[in-house]
């Protein structure tokens, strides 16, 4: 079976990835983290200009003077749930991002490289997306929070019976 971490275990790596420099690293894990995002969803072009988000089906994420937005349209249920627009407003978040910015790098994932295999070199343990989503689920349950878990349902545009089916990592015996 599969060892997951805790929650806080993961949020102690992302930190750790920040305090270390890793920005990348940071970002593609704060996004699994807290956005509950796929591998799809973090390919996507970082701009500092709304006006450079162009009204077609990429992902953009926009850096603001006080949120980041990431606009997703391409991603797994996006015929389902549309396009999701997430606005971002952590502090260390927009650091990464400027960070990188300055770095001259627009995006988090090189275009080239498959992108399962990026994610889940970059991701916490090298657990990939979906597993990292299971933690977050799992915490959730854990918890009993059934709001959390709607929350996570909208931001991944994945249906409540689907993360319950799918994602129960400690089925009942």
């Amino acid at each position: 079976s599969l060892d997951l971490p805790t929650l806080q275990e993961f949020d102690t790596h992302i930190e750790h990835l920040y305090h270390t420099n890793k920005y990348q690293d940071f970002i593609i894990n704060f996004l699994i983290r807290h956005l509950c995002c796929r591998n799809q969803d973090l390919s996507f072009d970082i701009v500092t200009r709304q006006r450079d988000v162009p009204k077609n089906n990429k992902n953009y994420m926009w850096l603001g003077r006080q949120k980041a937005t990431l606009y997703r349209r391409d991603y797994k249920t996006d015929k389902t749930y549309g396009e999701k627009i997430n606005i971002i407003t952590d502090l260390k978040f927009r650091t990464a991002l400027k960070r990188l910015l300055a770095k001259k790098v627009t995006r988090v994932v090189p275009s080239d490289s498959p992108i399962g295999y990026h994610i889940k070199k970059a991701s916490f343990n090298e657990l990939g997306e979906g597993a990292l989503f299971k933690v977050v689920v799992n915490d959730a349950r854990e918890k009993g929070d059934l709001h959390r878990l709607t929350e996570i349902s909208k931001l991944r545009g994945t249906d409540v019976c689907t993360i319950a089916a799918s994602y129960n990592v400690q089925k009942l015996q």
